[in-house]
C-alpha cells in the first residue's frame, strides 16, 4: 500500500497533533459518544498522526497546478507498485500510460 499525505490548507504538525481545527472536530465527535465511536476515533486520530509523519505535500505557499502536477508524477511512478504490477510485464505500457 502506498499513501501520499497531501495537506491542502492545513499545516502538518495540526493534524500531526490534532490541534486547531482538527482537535476542535476530534472534542466534538467525542463529547456524548459512546466507547465503541470513541475507540473508532481513537483509531482515526492514530492513523492521522501516523500519515503526517509520512513524506507528503504540503500545498501551502504552492500554486496548485505544481502541486497537481508532482502528485500527478509521483502517482503515476508508483502505479506498478500500487496496482502489484512487475514492471515488465508486456503490453502494460499502454494501459498506465496517462
Amino acid at each position: 500500500m502506498v499513501v501520499i499525505p497531501i495537506f491542502y490548507h492545513v499545516d502538518p504538525s495540526e493534524v500531526r497533533n490534532q490541534t486547531g481545527a482538527y482537535g476542535e472536530a476530534f472534542t466534538h465527535h467525542e463529547e456524548n459518544t459512546d466507547e465503541e465511536r470513541k475507540e473508532k476515533i481513537r483509531k482515526w486520530k492514530t492513523a492521522l498522526r501516523q500519515a503526517s509523519n509520512l513524506a507528503g505535500y504540503d500545498a501551502k505557499n504552492r500554486y496548485e497546478s505544481t502541486l497537481i502536477d508532482e502528485i500527478i508524477e509521483k502517482v503515476h511512478g508508483n502505479l506498478p507498485k500500487i496496482l502489484g504490477l512487475n514492471k515488465n510485464i508486456v503490453g502494460m505500457d499502454s494501459c498506465v500510460d496517462i
